[in-house]
């Protein structure tokens, strides 16, 4: 470095204490569940819309096949 002192960039980085570092966590994680929350709700929004409604009808004397959930062979 021709007789200069060199300079690296961890020279220069700030130091947190803990506790001020779990603090400014502290802040921000309710800010993080509300935005993830309201993601979630617009994704499973789009997902019920994105999905058409079957609805089943019987007719009176049909045949139709049942699970028995309680039965286990």
């Amino acid at each position: 470095m021709y007789g200069r002192e060199a300079i690296l960039l961890i020279d220069e980085t700030k130091y947190l204490m803990i506790y001020d570092r779990m603090m400014s966590i502290i802040k921000e994680i309710s800010y993080i569940r509300e935005e993830a929350r309201l993601m979630i709700q617009k994704a499973q929004d789009y997902m019920m819309q994105q999905t058409p409604e079957k609805e089943k009808r019987f007719i009176v004397s049909e045949k139709i096949l049942c699970h028995n959930l309680a039965k286990k062979s």
